[in-house]
């Protein structure tokens, strides 16, 4: 009989429907191209056989049982994820269909999604959340599309829950699902909210992010997901930024910081996204393509180098976009086929790594970011004509295409005239720093330069040298003023704070205007009567002047005068000379000006490359050698401004002479840097510069006049050094120890070990302190590194030395175990750095058997066993006395660790003997390690098996008071068979069970717990 056999016609209808509908779900989960026609028919199914789609499944099945079946499929596969697709298709094809009687079935079909959301099958669970986010997604955006109300709020009420359910595909699931359901419902925004900030799960917080809809209130949560640990999770966060908010949808003060932390992501996914969002902005209606109203939106004031950052990748992307048949091949340093080969390729390559736009070609040529790139183009062009054509109307006018206009805003155009303003006072802060990048960029890009013809052509557009020089007098003549201005209001005639000058317009102006000519004279852009112009401005408007100039002005004034005269050249005998610019500020009494200037010259080593002339000895003199000189008048004076610029003076005079100048200028920075009631920035310069003296010319020709270098420097690593200062010192020691510098002349390696001790427990207190008020958020730190800073550079200098230089790290640690101040935690780390498998052991053990701390033994439980036979039959027999010694002192916990380990050592030796020449403490003569040897190495422990719960006595029902039941009485068991440990390992659940019986023990559990229980029976280890 078939189906339908003994229902009458009424009953074939419905099983002949039914098989239909069982033929539609087949042929959807076949192929995707049969889901427009399986919509239709299943459309007509509704109309025709309503009972099929039955809330209350038929005993033929109905859509429910077909729905169910793919919800409850285990294997995740093509034809699972056509199926769920169809069933939406159908679900929301229904509500769109607007027939009472479909729009009936889609209302059931969404209400019994709603319930499938709380299913005991996590894969039900997780499949029925899918559902209905493909059903709304579908919906939103059709015309006609709408939704009972009831049905929406019981969505939202059995979505919601599973944000937090335990299985974290249904959590992310349940985000997706959330994706349109959160209008006007606060339940659903704060429970995507709470998932973007707290689930452990990496793929749930990429969905949250990609869900959430951002407000004032959650776009901050967004832009926190932006450093998430998670390369995904950050991808998906810069997605929602570039398809969800505007650049003025986020903070002022949290835009540039952003996008600069995405584009110097160490993930090349994340570069490219956060280049993206920076282009989807740039493009917008708001800001038009302008890149100066790009910066200024960027707060370029308070964050100039972010600004700049993001410009830079701006030009990268137009130039990956642009066939510019005007520029040179793209080099293979920058394509990260090669390293740079001198310092500008370095800067251009760190400064914003365009390397992603070349190192994911496919086979026909092309990159996956810069298709993703034109593509976002696309979309951003699309959103915008619909928003223009909105708000227009009919007087709306096509723009070009977005790809092109940035390339336009970005590359120079050979038509364009000179872009140099006529004077200063023109320029806005942001138009300032553009007219600066423009000529960094062309200069130095982060993509292929451009032919040395066309570059030419490029900067002829501010090659005019008397405008360029107009243009920075108008510029320090406005900076004057404005510097005035500040000096009235606050009633001060002192010299401005270096951050409070950067935040006025004016000389941020002025400070890029001279960077901008220092770039164009030093690249021979301007014609030598230009650079006489442009020198002479600068002297005039920015160092001799009597008016009243910020401080922060000093040095890019000096950099570019330094270029404009000549450099080394500029060092003559008539008053236009370098020194006699320096005189002339310090006769007129502006001595801070005179001093910075000066320091500034003494940065330039281009300025006193040998040969050096007799009016470049006489500068080096007058300004730092003399006894009477500038330099060391300004070091003793009472203004700590005034020393920290004469220590910084002191610290470059040093590199620019030779082993004699450091050897006689060293012992005063000395007395800077350990002088306890000198201010941290004076004595972090004098460190630093101490530090780079040393790299150069050894430590021993930049010792102190009573002590060591070594010894004076292990003082700034002392525990009670403030943070920042202990942060300069032990980067300076790091730089020392890797380039392999003596620290000493007679016991170079003691002295060496010591530093690197005192480096090991400064980044172990880096790592255990959980102290919430960081120094890092203070003014210092953040100018010389704190504690963070400290952990950031050791945690790269260890493995770096222990791959370059092991011994090195081997006596460190040894040094350090020595002291009982160490903690434990110093040998587990160094055991895991390469080369330091046997070093870290070796010297934990002979600190534990000397006595230093017996409980240090605890950390062997961490060590694996070295790979050479010989030093792992060291190690085992130190390791076997070690556990004797902590087993008689009565630390168990080490005594135990101490004897794992030594198994483990013993296993790896395979029956080699003892390295002897390894034991450089000689401890195979120690007292109980000589003890172990005579003795059998001990067992390991046993491992711990189940528990088991012994059988009650059974109540015989005779008594029934308490305590007075009679035991049962349990007759002997005949003596069960002996079984090998083959024969138990073959057992399956039902012969264990059988073999339990047999001696009268517990047949309950799982099969492991009834293996282990037998295998305890039998006597084996379990």
């Amino acid at each position: 009989m078939g189906k339908g056999a003994g229902k009458g016609a009424y009953g074939a209808a419905v099983a002949q429907a039914d098989e239909e509908l069982r033929g539609i779900m087949c042929g959807a989960q076949r192929s995707k191209h049969t889901h427009e026609r399986g919509v239709e028919k299943c459309l007509a199914l509704i109309k025709t056989t309503p009972e099929v789609f039955a809330d209350a499944p038929t005993e033929d099945g109905g859509f429910f049982e077909h729905v169910t079946r793919v919800l409850v499929a285990k294997k995740r596969d093509g034809g699972v994820e056509r199926c769920l697709a169809f069933v939406a298709r159908v679900c929301s094809g229904a509500v769109l269909a607007g027939d009472d009687q479909q729009g009936d079935v889609a209302r059931r079909s969404l209400l019994w999604l709603a319930k499938a959301c709380g299913a005991a099958d996590k894969t039900a669970r997780g499949r029925a959340l899918e559902v209905i986010a493909l059903v709304l997604e579908r919906l939103i955006g059709e015309d006609g599309a709408e939704v009972d109300e009831q049905v929406w709020t019981a969505l939202s009420d059995a979505v919601v829950p599973r944000v937090h359910d335990k299985v974290a595909g249904v959590r992310r699931a349940a985000c997706l699902a959330l994706r349109r359901l959160q209008e006007d419902n606060q339940p659903a925004t704060h429970a995507l909210g709470r998932a973007l900030a707290r689930d452990s799960s990496a793929e749930v917080r990429a969905a949250a992010a990609r869900a959430l809809d951002p407000s004032k209130k959650t776009v901050g949560l967004l832009l926190d997901r932006c450093r998430d640990v998670n390369a995904t999770v950050r991808k998906a966060a810069f997605d929602a930024l570039r398809l969800k908010v505007g650049l003025r949808g986020v903070p002022r003060d949290r835009r540039a910081p952003v996008l600069a932390r995405g584009l110097r992501d160490r993930d090349a996914a994340v570069r490219a996204s956060a280049t993206m969002t920076l282009a989807r902005w740039f493009v917008s209606p708001k800001v038009g393509a302008d890149a100066t109203k790009l910066l200024e939106l960027l707060d370029v004031e308070s964050q100039a180098s972010h600004a700049a950052l993001a410009l830079r990748a701006l030009h990268a992307a137009a130039c990956a976009l642009a066939n510019d048949d005007r520029r040179e091949a793209t080099p293979a340093w920058l394509k990260g086929e090669a390293e740079p080969e001198t310092c500008a390729e370095t800067r251009r390559r760190d400064a914003f790594d365009a390397s992603f736009y070349y190192d994911a070609v496919d086979e026909d040529g092309q990159n996956a970011y810069v298709v993703a790139l034109e593509s976002a183009l696309e979309i951003a062009d699309r959103e915008d004509t619909l928003l223009l054509q909105k708000k227009e109307g009919d007087a709306f006018v096509k723009r070009d295409p977005a790809s092109l206009r940035l390339r336009n805003a970005l590359l120079p155009s050979n038509d364009e005239e000179s872009c140099l303003p006529e004077n200063a006072s023109t320029l806005t802060p942001a138009a300032a720093l553009w007219l600066r990048c423009r000529v960094l960029l062309e200069l130095e890009p982060s993509a292929a330069r451009l032919t040395p013809s066309n570059l030419e052509d490029a900067l002829a557009k501010f090659s005019d040298g008397d405008d360029l020089a107009r243009l920075c007098s108008t510029a320090g003549e406005q900076a004057a003023q404005e510097e005035m201005k500040h000096r009235e209001n606050d009633g001060e005639s002192e010299n401005s704070d270096d951050e409070e000058d950067l935040s006025f317009a004016r000389t941020f102006v002025a400070a890029q205007v001279l960077d901008c000519a220092r770039l164009l004279v030093d690249h021979k852009a301007i014609d030598e009567a230009g650079k006489v112009r442009v020198a002479d401005a600068i002297d005039g408007d920015f160092v001799r002047t009597q008016k009243p100039l910020a401080e922060c002005l000093a040095a890019p004034a000096a950099r570019c005068l330094a270029v404009a005269r000549g450099l080394g050249a500029g060092f003559t005998e008539d008053g236009a000379s370098l020194h006699a610019a320096v005189e002339s500020a310090l006769n007129r009494g502006e001595t801070r000006r005179a001093l910075a200037v000066a320091a500034q010259l003494l940065a330039e080593p281009r300025c006193f490359a040998p040969p050096r002339s007799a009016a470049q000895d006489r500068f080096l003199e007058e300004i730092c050698d003399g006894d009477d000189a500038l330099v060391p008048r300004c070091s003793i004076s009472p203004d700590a401004d005034d020393r920290e610029l004469a220590v910084l003076a002191l610290g470059r005079r040093m590199l620019l002479g030779d082993a004699n100048d450091s050897k006689r200028i060293a012992p005063h920075l000395w007395r800077f840097a350990l002088n306890s009631r000198e201010g941290l920035d004076v004595r972090g310069r004098a460190v630093c510069a101490l530090g780079d003296a040393a790299l150069a010319f050894g430590c021993a020709k930049c010792a102190p006049d009573d002590e060591t270098f070594a010894t004076s420097l292990a003082k700034l690593l002392d525990e009670g050094t403030a943070a920042p200062l202990r942060a300069v010192a032990a980067e300076g020691a790091a730089k020392l120890l890797l380039a392999g510098r003596p620290l000493s002349v007679d016991d170079a390696e003691q002295q060496e070990a010591k530093v690197g001790a005192s480096l090991l427990r400064a980044f172990l207190a880096c790592e255990n302190d959980n102290d919430d008020d960081d120094d890092d958020d203070d003014d210092m730190a953040a100018a010389l590194g704190g504690k963070r800073r400290l952990q950031q550079v050791l945690s790269v200098f260890f493995p770096t030395l222990a791959g370059t230089r092991p011994s090195s790290v081997s006596r460190a640690i040894a040094t350090a175990l020595d002291d009982s101040t160490t903690p434990q935690q110093a040998a587990a780390y160094v055991a895991s750095l390469p080369g330091q498998q046997f070093a870290a052991p070796y010297a934990l053990c002979a600190s534990v058997l000397a006595g230093t701390s017996l409980r240090r033994g605890e950390a062997l439980t961490t060590m694996r066993a070295p790979e050479g036979q010989g030093e792992a039959a060291l190690l085992s027999v130190v390791a076997a006395g070690v556990a004797k010694a902590s087993a008689e002192a009565g630390e168990a916990v080490a005594a135990k660790a101490a004897t794992k380990f030594a198994a483990a050592c013993s296993s790896a030796a395979k029956g080699a003997e003892a390295d002897a020449a390894k034991d450089a403490k000689n401890l195979l003569s120690a007292d109980f390690v000589a003890d172990a040897q005579e003795a059998p190495l001990p067992p390991p422990p046993p491992k711990a098996g189940p528990k088991i719960i012994a059988p009650k006595a059974a109540f015989d029902g005779t008594d029934s008071e308490p305590g007075t039941a009679k035991e049962a009485v349990t007759p002997p068991a005949a003596e069960a068979p002996s079984l090998t440990l083959a024969e138990v390992n073959k057992f399956t659940v039902p012969k264990l069970k059988a073999a339990l019986k047999e001696r009268n023990l517990p047949v309950t559990g799982l099969k492991a717990v009834l293996k282990a229980r037998l295998l305890e029976a039998l006597g084996y280890d379990a």
